[in-house]
């Protein structure tokens, strides 16, 4: 049987204002880990490789902390709202055909059992 071909859109773009942190929401640490690191563990876990994350605020942050990680970053130079930060990812994706999943990038608490559900 041929595996899926399965991408995941992490949507991490926002001003993080409800916050009132300079720190991006993404970032804050959560039990010793950013919260955008235990979204992408969870993708990776549910067995799927090919991560994009849509940034924006804070871009350079971001990306430095999970520089390593296997990302492929995409930026959303204006928040445009959701909708938006999904079409940042279409040139990337010209050629894909598959399953996308799309997740918040401050839901640290999303299990890979979670994920694996939705496919």
């Amino acid at each position: 049987m041929m595996a899926k071909k399965i991408v995941a859109i992490i949507l991490a773009a926002g001003k993080s204002t409800r916050m009132k942190s300079n720190i991006p929401k993404v970032l804050l640490d959560v039990c010793g880990k950013p919260v955008l690191g235990w979204v992408v563990d969870s993708i990776k876990n549910a067995s799927i490789s090919y991560i994009i994350t849509v940034i924006g605020n804070n871009k350079e942050t971001i990306r430095k902390e999970f520089n390593a990680s296997g990302i492929e970053w995409i930026e959303q130079k204006k928040q445009l709202g959701t909708g938006h930060a999904v079409k940042m990812a279409k040139s990337i994706l010209k050629n894909f055909y598959g399953m996308i999943i799309v997740l918040q990038g401050d839901v640290p608490l999303i299990k890979s059992e979670t994920i694996k559900k939705t496919y």
